[in-house]
């Protein structure tokens, strides 16, 4: 069974989409708001993998 891990962040933060990528996060949905652009991202976990494992970085 797969389960994913999600996460959002926003484009105004320096390298911040750029960094979750590189971590293996896609981008799967950009709110329209014209200020924030939440930026959602999802990475698939592996079987056995847990959302722990998966690097976290507060883009604040």
């Amino acid at each position: 069974m797969h389960f994913d891990d999600t996460l959002h962040t926003h484009p105004f933060l320096p390298g911040a989409i750029d960094f979750r990528a590189r971590q293996g996060f896609e981008v799967i949905d950009i709110e329209a708001d014209p200020v924030w652009r939440s930026t959602h991202m999802q990475h698939r976990l592996k079987p056995g993998e847990s959302a722990g494992s998966v690097p976290r970085h507060k883009d604040r």
